[in-house]
């Protein structure tokens, strides 16, 4: 943006950043060049619908595993749960949130570990299908960092755990991993050297104690108050989904002391699997070999209780200690607060045993078509939730409707490539005008004073009172400006910055 070396770097939407005149990204670009490499490849128009493409294709790869590890019964209820879960459901129709795309990633390194689809596969050599599961696994992880970098402060060490209890050859595998993750982490930081001028992309802080003050800032940006983290938990992973919370806790109450053992096992002698195994086919993840029956299977299990176990308390005890007001009203508990989407990997992982509780549940109530019952009523319940309320699918898509309306109208009224000032609407405009925000800051009015003879000028928000139009005009009579009302577009309006 040429005119951003007149105005301070300032001319640009939210979530991106502009440097002596070039405006890029703030965060998570990794899924923007991976969808932008994907379309290059294709050369098809799919980016609208690729988010939920990749959803359905991760939940097949989920089923897979499942399978591997449980049943065929809890897999294809896991399938179904899976992709009607709230969250799930939800950002797979946001097509640019990337939470999709790093869980699905996050599916397919466990999907290879677990299923190892290239090793058991009789038209490969073992050693070419082993090869081509180290591939996909490694660069599965890696592109999970990529898309979502502060990951690897928790799947770095998770997968460390998942070696340590691992066979030599497995080893190798999760270790490759690891490697490529921290290459793709080195990589990021290299491009937000260049970019940003930091390696890490971190807001500059004092050091306490030889730690950086602004990353662990950046970890817990609230301090850590264990009553946050109850009342986060509490809210968004039981209360607004309990129809997969009850059953999920049905499900561990009677789980987990029928495979506690694996933690206190976690730390015994390493490099032979869990616990005293000596024999490397016994390990859950076990390359190169076929698995044995039937003490595979409570192995899988007691490997998955121990992933899902890990990455739960993390996430939960980590974001859960932010205090995320997405919403104005903080009492309004959406699907759209940060939290779901956060949380979406310890959702994922959850689902089996939500589909083992609902289950016993059905077992309970002594009824042939009891199952298929509580499904649709689940589903139903996730639907609604889904779909309702101010966040919900069905309001979002007549709100871009309504932008796409606004915003064509606006492009008729100013001339193109105009700069608009405005709080929370610049997507509505961007990249047909130049974008300036937010309204009240000091740095705005000096880049207003900077650019008055250089591009028209325009502001969009929610309509001023007349005491907040007549500050504002006092602000810019400063250097002989005023706002002047031109449209109205139901409780928004349009104001030019016209010479007094």
């Amino acid at each position: 943006e040429p005119l951003n070396l007149d105005a301070f770097d300032r001319l640009h939407p939210r979530a991106t950043e502009s440097h002596g005149g070039l405006v890029s990204p703030s965060g998570f670009w990794g899924m923007s060049f991976i969808y932008g490499l994907i379309g290059g490849l294709t050369a098809v128009s799919i980016m609208h619908a690729l988010t939920a493409l990749i959803a359905i294709i991760a939940s097949f790869l989920f089923k897979s595993t499942i399978t591997k590890i449980f049943d065929e019964k809890i897999a294809w209820l896991s399938w179904i749960l899976l992709l009607t879960h709230p969250a799930w459901w939800y950002y797979a129709t946001r097509g640019w949130h990337h939470n999709i795309l790093f869980v699905s990633l996050l599916i397919i390194v466990l999907y290879g570990l677990i299923v190892r689809p290239f090793t058991n596969n009789a038209s490969h050599s073992p050693n070419a299908g082993f090869m081509m599961d180290k591939v996909m696994i490694a660069s599965a992880a890696a592109f999970a960092i990529f898309v979502r970098p502060s990951a690897i402060l928790w799947l770095i060490p998770m997968l460390a755990i998942l070696a340590y209890t691992s066979p030599r050859r497995t080893k190798k595998v999760i270790i490759t991993a690891i490697i490529t993750s921290l290459v793709a982490a080195a990589v990021l930081w290299m491009v937000n050297a260049n970019v940003f001028g930091s390696l890490s992309h971190l807001r500059a802080g004092s050091s306490v104690a030889g730690i950086d003050a602004s990353f662990i800032t950046q970890i817990f940006p609230d301090g850590y108050n264990i009553k946050t983290v109850a009342r986060s938990i509490g809210y968004y992973f039981f209360i607004k989904i309990w129809w997969f919370s009850i059953p999920l806790l049905i499900a561990l109450s009677t789980f987990i002391p029928k495979h506690k053992k694996i933690f206190k096992q976690l730390f015994k002698k390493a490099g032979h699997g869990f616990g005293e195994r000596r024999n490397l086919s016994d390990s859950p993840f076990a390359f190169g070999r076929r698995s044995q029956k039937p003490q595979k299977d409570n192995l899988l299990k007691d490997a998955y209780l121990l992933v899902f176990a890990g990455v739960s308390a993390v996430l939960l005890l980590w974001y859960g200690s932010w205090n995320i007001m997405d919403n104005p009203d903080p009492s309004n508990i959406t699907l759209a607060n940060s939290y779901m989407r956060y949380w979406l990997p310890a959702f994922v992982l959850s689902i089996p045993f939500v589909a083992m509780g609902i289950q016993m549940i059905a077992k309970k109530m002594n009824h042939a078509k009891a199952l298929a019952g509580l499904v649709v009523l689940m589903i139903g319940a996730s639907g609604y939730t889904v779909a309702s309320g101010n966040d919900g699918v069905i309001n979002n898509i007549s709100q871009l409707n309504t932008n796409h309306e606004i915003s064509q109208k606006v492009n008729g009224i100013i001339p193109a490539q105009s700069i608009i000032i405005t709080n929370r609407h610049d997507k509505l405009f961007f990249p047909d005008h130049k974008i300036l925000f937010p309204i009240d800051d000091p740095g705005t009015f000096e880049t207003i004073r900077a650019l008055k003879r250089t591009s028209p000028m325009f502001v969009y928000n929610l309509k001023f009172s007349d005491d907040e139009l007549k500050g504002y005009n006092g602000v810019l009579k400063q250097i002989s400006l005023r706002l002047q009302p031109l449209q109205e577009f139901g409780n928004e309006q349009l104001y030019r910055i016209t010479s007094i």
